[in-house]
């Protein structure tokens, strides 16, 4: 019979590992690691979401992220155009 706890630790694990494959990402997983600078003419027309990241400590890199579909691109916020394309079509990022 196994003792109290390790029964504990094995269903911290089982949960942990449960909630990650489920897609709830850890603090490192939701911070961009690398910036794009070139954006595709096709990317903006399929933004639904904009998020600036801040480099705060959890995260090393300052970043505007763009919901695109399924998928997270990573812009570099220093990208005058995107600037202004975010002050137009997404006036409050969160």
């Amino acid at each position: 019979m196994a003792s109290p706890r390790g029964l504990v630790l094995l269903l911290l694990l089982l949960v942990s590992t449960t909630l990650t494959s489920q897609g709830l990402p850890s603090s490192s997983a939701s911070c961009c690691t690398q910036l794009a600078k070139h954006i595709p003419k096709n990317l903006l027309p399929r933004v639904t979401k904009v998020r600036l990241q801040k480099k705060d400590g959890i995260c090393s890199l300052q970043a505007i992220v763009l919901h695109v579909e399924n998928h997270l691109k990573c812009m570099d916020p220093k990208n005058r155009f995107l600037q202004q394309w975010v002050k137009r079509h997404h006036p409050n990022p969160q």
